[in-house]
């Protein structure tokens, strides 16, 4: 099977993660909170990523200006001003990758459900009612940590509800306004699944790099 090749900023790159990688680079170049127009090289070099992203690829002219700016907890996001005056956000780090699909779409529609609960997490950490360590490592937390699961996993979690409702393809969906991503479309479900994460979780704080390490592990033994 022949190798896909995605070109750059006038590169060619042999992998997903390579042309990613590259994007990332360049958008950290660019100063945050600084509007980018048509014409100015820097917004052409990110059109042209952009000819790829599975949402964007198509609607490139409806694009006035976009910037970059922080992100919470610990990211960049990137604005756009549309034709009609609106904003939104585009997902750029997924410029390069496939199209989610239906069942990833309902996996982060519910991931987005329960987002205040993590949030919720966060805060009792940052007023010192749950302590700052690393569920991994015992380590106190260090600045970009994640809020994951102890088992049940969130897959498993999810994996049993959604059973429950006939399967994901019985969940409806639909794209965030403002932000690119997915939630439920039908609140009595969504409030079905956001009392159900919250009775079942349980929440953890791990530091990026050791977590990303641990799951690198798990899907290698799959």
């Amino acid at each position: 099977m022949a190798t896909r090749t995605i070109a750059f900023n006038g590169t060619p790159h042999t992998t997903t993660k390579a042309a990613t990688l590259a994007l990332r680079g360049f958008v950290a170049t660019i100063p945050q909170r600084i509007w980018l127009r048509p014409g100015d090289p820097r917004f052409e070099v990110l059109r042209g990523a952009l000819e790829n992203h599975y949402s964007w690829g198509d609607r490139l002219d409806e694009i006035v200006k976009l910037r970059f700016e922080p992100e919470s907890p610990a990211g960049t996001a990137c604005r756009v001003i549309l034709s009609d005056g609106r904003s939104d956000k585009i997902s750029w780090t997924r410029t390069f990758k496939p199209a989610p699909t239906a069942y990833g779409r309902a996996v982060a529609a519910l991931r987005h459900e329960v987002g205040d609960q993590s949030r919720d997490y966060r805060d009792k950490i940052a007023a010192g009612e749950i302590p700052a360590i690393c569920a991994l490592t015992k380590r106190p937390l260090e600045p970009g940590y994640e809020i994951d699961h102890y088992a049940p996993s969130f897959q498993r979690l999810a994996a049993d509800w959604l059973e429950g409702q006939g399967g994901f393809d019985a969940i409806p969906v639909e794209r965030i306004e403002g932000s690119g991503g997915w939630r439920i479309a039908d609140d009595e479900i969504a409030d079905d699944w956001w009392f159900y994460h919250r009775d079942h979780a349980r929440l953890r704080a791990v530091n990026a790099e050791p977590h990303k390490r641990r799951t690198k592990r798990q899907a290698a033994t799959r």
